[in-house]
């Protein structure tokens, strides 16, 4: 007796049923198909042979076989839209001259995915907890680690000052008195204060500034006379040296909103920095411009230069031993880290180019307003 389906059962699987239904000819080309088959495959497969769809990893797709032993589900893999087979478990059973295909899902497959899926869930959310745990107590060390650095800089900077003053005056008291390596001494002594000095000074200004309890003291200001105030120095240490610096500020730039006092320190850094790193009768240019409605400031030396190592730690604390000062001098390499926060809290950039052999050039990018502020 010929099997046939029923119109209400062939409606029902057409429209409702969440399984793969299938019409297939001897060829097996897709003569019917229902709506959840449609959205399994992502597409229409009417017209197309099954084996473009169906993958059988074990065997090649042969009608013949697949019909023997109809009561006896055969494992099948379907081709889904996001590149995954998604596995199913087919019966195939003649109807006519046509075959029907029937499909459900594997569901011991879907329940191992979805005990996986738990507990991958599980040990995301545990790596999480830790994560944050851990990431509170490398603040809570950091703020201890300022803590420390400031009182221990604080309570330095003093007695430094002091011994710094009384070899000064030693120095000047004793001038032509001194045999050649009393002198060579003296000189040490200010020499290697003022340098302890200055190591504390950054320790202050880093630890204050890292803790984002500073606060900006925003002006109107006029960026040419800021870098007028910093040339004084810049050129002071540049005498020292032989070495010239040249100003190219456009005419007519307006005022920019910054803490003035701030944004000095950051171009003193800039051109202390390219001081030190120069060579004897060598030239530094500071240039300040308009650049897509901000105001860019830039220093230039055009000698030695970076590797690219360097470049992504120019800006990082205590990286001074990445890179050798042509002055023979040296800092513990906060500078530019210092200079980094300042900018940030300008909602300015700062960055460096830099080619070995070809020089070097630090930028700094500042809004023209700090709105919202």
């Amino acid at each position: 007796m010929e099997k046939t389906i029923s119109n209400e059962v062939y409606q029902f699987l057409q429209e409702n049923a969440s399984i793969i239904f299938l019409i297939i000819n001897r060829q097996g080309v897709v003569k019917k198909s229902n709506t959840f088959t449609r959205s399994v495959l992502g597409e229409d497969p009417e017209g197309r042979r099954i084996d473009e769809f169906f993958v059988d990893f074990s065997h090649s797709l042969n009608i013949d076989e697949l019909l023997k032993e109809p009561e006896k589900p055969k494992l099948l893999n379907v081709n889904t839209p996001s590149g995954l087979p998604q596995t199913y478990y087919f019966q195939f059973s003649e109807i006519g001259e046509d075959i029907l295909v029937l499909g459900k899902i594997d569901i011991e497959e879907v329940e191992t995915l979805r005990k996986q899926l738990v507990s991958a869930n599980t040990e995301s959310a545990n790596l999480t907890r830790e994560l944050q745990k851990a990431n509170a107590e490398l603040k809570k060390l950091n703020q201890l680690k300022n803590q420390f650095l400031g009182m221990a800089a604080h309570d330095l900077r003093k007695p430094l000052a002091l011994i710094y003053n009384i070899a000064e005056v030693l120095e000047s008291q004793l001038e032509g008195q001194l045999n050649d390596e009393m002198a060579y001494l003296m000189k040490n002594l200010r020499t290697y204060s003022q340098y302890s000095i200055n190591i504390v000074t950054e320790f202050l200004d880093y630890a204050h500034l890292e803790s984002g309890k500073f606060e900006l003291n925003l002006e109107r200001s006029d960026i040419n006379d800021v870098i007028d105030e910093c040339l004084v120095l810049a050129n002071h240490l540049a005498g020292k040296r032989s070495v010239t610096s040249v100003k190219k500020v456009d005419e007519d730039l307006p005022k920019v909103e910054i803490d003035p006092s701030k944004i000095e320190q950051v171009i003193n850094n800039m051109l202390s920095n390219a001081v030190e790193h120069s060579q004897e009768n060598s030239t530094i240019e500071i240039k300040a411009t308009l650049n897509q409605g901000r105001l860019l400031i830039s220093a230039t030396y055009n000698v030695y230069g970076m590797t690219q190592e360097i470049k992504q730690t120019v800006f990082q604390p205590y990286s001074h031993k990445a890179s050798k000062k042509a002055s023979g001098s040296d800092s513990i390499g906060l500078g530019m880290a210092i200079a980094r926060i300042i900018v940030d809290s300008h909602k300015g950039d700062i960055w460096v180019e830099s080619r070995l052999g070809e020089g070097t050039e630090f930028f700094i990018s500042l809004p023209l307003e700090q709105k919202g502020e």
